[in-house]
């Protein structure tokens, strides 16, 4: 999990190389999933956190725009 809470939790990143090389896998065979991926509802609850944690620090970033936009225009 980086600083922000958002945590990649089903895919790795690709890199450029990997991008480029999907876009000739007809056969969906370059799919390589995270090997600590588990299931099950402690994982659930973890993805659904981090949801919320990035949502929760949206509305934040957008409550303080706001309130600088209403102090700078008085």
């Amino acid at each position: 999990m980086n600083s922000n809470g958002f945590r990649y939790y089903v895919f790795n990143l690709p890199s450029i190389l990997s991008g480029v090389s999907r876009i000739l896998d007809v056969g969906g065979t370059l799919e390589d999933y995270d090997p600590v991926f588990r299931t099950g509802p402690e994982e659930d609850l973890a993805a659904l956190r981090s949801d919320w944690i990035v949502i929760g620090q949206d509305f934040r970033d957008a409550i303080a725009t706001y309130a600088d936009r209403e102090t700078s225009e008085r």
